[in-house]
């Protein structure tokens, strides 16, 4: 019966061009080797190289079997680096820093999946948001950052994930309920109504009111989503929210959403972390599920 053993003989035969070296290199004696090249030809009732020849010729059935380890024998050892790499993340740790609350209704089921697939891994979320996220990734402070723009340092990556909007709940009684986009200007006498994250780190105060030069009357932050539902729905505020929460909201029938100008207000969410953490299998795979965005 064909090996694997066979395959990294007759490879190794190949690279070496003789059955003395070839042994040393696989740690086996000449004597084992040649027995076991002997074994495979009885066998397949054919030889598989010339003895008499340097550097080894080797025949129809010696070459066959060599394209054979060519193609099997790199993927071996690529599984076999995927399981080395899954026996040392037996037991591990992502500490995990979030820009924005806001994200929390994507992010706890993302973690609820993570959890059941790699039960294995500790995830911890920090409570602050670290102010030089670069460096906060370098001296591993933290493993992972989620935030809405890329970061650049060295030996850091920024994957982006996905790209979503942010847009305006209004009640559906309320003036701007009718308009078909909201400028900076529609918000000056309004109640506004964000998550709490920093301000300037909030895209409608850094890209869209900053840039107008407007403020809206009165500011508040709040991660009660139910509270700030009903504060909109009764027409005393607007919230600006991702449009996976806006639109949850719109189900209900009592509120609409609108864009934040002609082109709608943009953002993309990014994920920073070293390079070196990039190559762990688990981390591979919360990056590839978060890609996928929120669902539903």
């Amino acid at each position: 019966m064909l090996e694997i053993r066979h395959l990294m003989g007759i490879h190794m035969l190949r690279e070496t061009g003789s059955l003395h070296e070839a042994a040393k290199k696989l740690h086996v004696t000449q004597s084992a080797l040649s027995l076991q090249f002997s074994g495979l030809e009885k066998h397949l009732g054919s030889s598989l190289f010339e003895r008499r020849t340097r550097p080894v010729q080797f025949t129809r059935i010696g070459r066959r079997i060599l394209k054979l380890a060519d193609s099997l024998l790199p993927q071996l050892r690529s599984v076999e680096c995927d399981l080395v790499d899954l026996a040392e993340t037996a037991a591990g740790r992502i500490t995990m820093a979030v820009e924005s609350s806001e994200w929390a209704h994507w992010l706890i089921p993302l973690i609820n999946r993570f959890r059941e697939e790699w039960p294995e891994i500790e995830l911890d979320m920090v409570t602050q948001f670290p102010r030089n996220p670069g460096d906060a990734v370098s001296a591993v402070d933290v493993d992972l950052l989620l935030c809405a723009s890329a970061v650049k340092a060295p030996g850091v990556i920024s994957v982006p994930l996905f790209t979503y909007e942010l847009l305006l709940g209004v009640a559906n009684t309320h003036p701007l309920a009718s308009k078909v986009f909201i400028t900076p200007e529609d918000l000056a006498t309004e109640t506004l109504i964000t998550s709490s994250a920093e301000r300037s780190k909030q895209p409608i105060f850094e890209q869209f009111l900053g840039a107008a030069g407007v403020e809206p009357a009165r500011h508040r932050s709040s991660d009660a989503l139910m509270s700030v539902s009903h504060q909109v729905s009764t027409g005393r505020a607007v919230c600006c929210l991702p449009d996976w929460v806006i639109r949850g909201f719109c189900s209900q029938g009592r509120l609409v959403f609108k864009s934040l100008g002609m082109d709608g207000l943009h953002v993309t969410l990014n994920a920073v972390l070293s390079l070196d953490s990039l190559e762990a299998p688990h981390m591979r795979y919360f990056l590839l599920a978060a890609q996928e965005g929120p669902r539903g």
